[in-house]
């Protein structure tokens, strides 16, 4: 009889039991090798995060010290909180790139709209993109509040009679919507997934596999795991899945870039601009469904990369 706190996540069996005596002894390992090496750990700056219902929210120590709870931290650059929305991570770096762009528009002085462009790509842009892959926004809220940012920058030079309309503006300086560089992103994820060009490759199943299907199509579909929440719903895995699903259904995936792009692309609406997409010169060639589900890789070919500027020129 399975115990109430044994839990079934991401396709794993976890025993809420016994996890928290096996990350303390994993804290114990950490201290001790820090002691060895004579690298003082500072418990201060050492918290501890609880994620899910089911979490038992036992406490850890570091010597005698008692790690302290919060429901939001920041690591490697991304603030995550106990229910894996993003929020507090898109209100810090939304109000970041804000000021940023505060900055930008004092200090230059110039009507050059390539200019501007270019300043808001190199210094304000990175800032909301970091780590799309996982720093997805799960809510509409959130969406929005970061293509306000982009939309009031676009917005510069120009008082309200003369003010172009949105699409306009977008056509003029050649900045796509951040929804739609968070789906190309997701494609390009995907692209070095399948083809063996990520780290991740070798952990592969954890995120993108294929079982035998007996539906129309290549007989095979994409495994994702059933979700209840909206956290899960907008996780790569299940992000991705659909679009890969209706490239299966025609029986082959693209390995060259270009195309696995524009397939992918088609399968989004407004999403078929291939003027951003990266660009490489090898010859076509063709992945089974059958051979992917069987696990063979093939090496990403070189790729060239081609940006469009602000005037229209690539470089």
């Amino acid at each position: 009889m399975k115990s109430e706190s044994v839990e079934k996540t991401c396709g794993r069996i976890v025993d809420h039991s016994a996890a928290p005596k096996r990350l303390q002894q994993c804290i114990n390992a950490i201290l001790q090798r820090s002691d060895t090496w004579q690298l003082s750990i500072a418990s201060e700056k050492c918290n501890v995060l609880h994620i899910g219902k089911g979490n038992p929210k036992a406490d850890y120590f570091l010597n005698t010290s008692k790690l302290e709870h919060k429901s939001s931290i920041r690591d490697l650059g991304i603030q995550i909180d106990d229910e894996l929305s993003f929020k507090d991570h898109f209100d810090i770096i939304t109000q970041k790139a804000a000021t940023r762009a505060n900055i930008i528009f004092r200090g230059l002085t110039t009507n050059n709209a390539k200019v501007m462009v270019n300043a808001y790509t190199t210094y304000v842009r990175p800032m909301v993109e970091f780590c799309p892959s996982v720093a997805f926004p799960v809510h509409e809220k959130e969406a929005g509040k970061l293509e306000k940012l982009q939309k009031n920058y676009k917005c510069f030079g120009y008082n309200f009679e003369n003010r172009p309309r949105p699409e306009e503006r977008n056509e003029m300086l050649k900045l796509k919507s951040l929804t739609y560089r968070r789906k190309i992103n997701d494609f390009k994820h995907a692209y070095e997934l399948l083809f063996g060009n990520s780290r991740l490759s070798r952990n592969q199943a954890h995120f993108l596999t294929l079982s035998k299907s007996n539906l129309r199509g290549a007989g095979y579909k994409v495994c994702k795991e059933p979700f209840k929440t909206k956290v899960r719903e907008k996780s790569f895995a299940n992000r991705i899945g659909n679009a890969l699903y209706d490239v299966l259904r025609k029986g082959k995936i693209p390995t060259k870039y270009s195309e696995f792009m524009s397939v992918m692309s088609k399968e989004f609406k407004n999403l078929g601009d291939r003027d951003e997409v990266l660009r490489e010169e090898d010859a076509l060639h063709t992945l089974d469904a059958e051979q992917l589900a069987s696990g063979l890789c093939f090496a990403a070919p070189a790729l060239v990369y081609s940006k469009v500027a602000a005037d229209g020129s690539t470089a």
